[in-house]
């Protein structure tokens, strides 16, 4: 995990270059040094975690007096998402976690660096600048809730690092003061997973299993855990900002987060979404099924000018399997053929999500003996995305 930071204030034009440089080596260097020498380790076993702690600063609002560590953290940041790509095929995970502001709770401000260039410094506390390093630190304080505790960070790196493999957060944001990073990021994250898939790279944005620690992709009941999305720009908008932000995530890039669905399971694919419904369906037809339609709900989005995230469904079967159990119940009709419904997260995962056969027989009140007739799906898909 990289934590390491060291805070600055004061005006940027006081602080001599070599004070820049050590601020960088501090808090990016650093984590380059200790990647060089743990990474090796984890590519040669295969699997692995990095946790970078990052910062709001990087993308949200940021106030006067900061600039060293809020660039230093910015380029730690950038390095974070560089990282993330290359790893992903050699099984290493990626999460950064982004903090925001802390004014009590810890000793950064207290134990602040300063200019080295006093006299250049005293230049801004005269005339229309006297007080103005009073006055920024107020209006931080000021923007941050009583109530926030720092160690909601620490129990967020708890979280991420217990959770398991292939299903953890990109990123995960912990900002009181609502300075608007989670936005930028959302939107940010949003389209470098576009930008990776158009130049067909999308399976870098999930690590890959290894052959020598393969385990099955972790099945989800119900909606896949609210920590995997990103909080929607929706929902963020309209609780922490005016109507002008709404425009910024026009066309496409805003998305909604789902109910939790009884009775569905997800699991995650390595491939993008055509490719997975791509071996789904094929994997269906040489077991004999039919498929009946394949719907590509995000093409027909965009088919009448609308954007949404990508989704399709295929609806395939076998009436054998299928016509007992309608005998028996008919509104069963309703949940058949059977579906799959492929769909990608904002953060760009690709995930596979079908109605547990259990959820179906207890729905209707099937007889004893007829769930193992549509209880074939997770086999199928399982052998489908190997």
């Amino acid at each position: 995990m990289h934590n390491a930071g060291h805070m600055v204030f004061g005006p940027v034009e006081a602080f001599a270059p070599e004070q820049l440089g050590e601020l960088y080596d501090r808090n990016v260097l650093s984590a380059q040094r200790v990647n060089r020498s743990a990474l090796p380790h984890l590519r040669g076993q295969g699997t692995g975690l990095v946790v970078w702690i990052s910062s709001s600063s990087a993308r949200g609002g940021t106030p006067p007096f900061l600039a060293p560590y809020f660039a230093a953290k910015a380029a730690m940041d950038s390095l974070a998402v560089s990282y993330a790509s290359e790893l992903a095929r050699a099984g290493i995970e990626t999460s950064i976690i982004v903090p925001g502001a802390f004014t009590a709770g810890t000793n950064h401000f207290k134990n602040a660096g300063s200019p080295n260039d006093t006299a250049r410094a005293a230049e801004y506390n005269t005339g229309a600048y006297l007080g103005f390093a009073a006055e920024i630190q107020q209006g931080l304080a000021a923007a941050v809730p009583p109530e926030a505790d720092v160690v909601a960070v620490a129990d967020a790196v708890v979280t991420v690092v217990n959770m398991p493999f292939g299903t953890r957060p990109f990123r995960t944001h912990i900002d009181p003061a609502q300075d608007g990073c989670e936005v930028v990021n959302t939107v940010a994250d949003r389209v470098r997973a576009e930008f990776l898939r158009r130049i067909g790279l999308g399976d870098l944005l999930a690590p890959r299993k290894q052959e020598r620690v393969r385990r099955k992709q972790p099945v989800v009941r119900g909606e896949p855990p609210a920590s995997l999305w990103h909080p929607t720009c929706q929902a963020v908008i309209g609780k922490r900002f005016s109507d002008p932000f709404g425009s910024v995530l026009a066309g496409g890039l805003r998305m909604a987060a789902e109910p939790p669905s009884e009775g569905v399971a997800s699991r995650l694919s390595t491939y993008p979404v055509a490719e997975t419904i791509r071996r789904i369906e094929e994997t269906a037809r040489s077991k004999g099924l039919t498929v009946f339609v394949r719907i590509d709900h995000g093409g027909g989005a965009r088919d009448v000018g609308l954007a949404m995230q990508e989704e399709q469904l295929l609806v395939f079967g076998n009436p054998r399997a299928g016509t007992p159990l309608m005998v028996a119940r008919p509104l069963v009709g309703l949940e058949l053929p059977l579906r799959v419904l492929v769909w990608q997260d904002p953060r760009g995962r690709v995930w596979v999500s079908y109605n547990e056969s259990a959820f179906i027989a207890q729905r209707f009140g099937l007889p004893d003996g007829l769930e193992k007739n549509i209880a074939g799906v997770p086999a199928l898909i399982e052998e489908a995305l190997r």
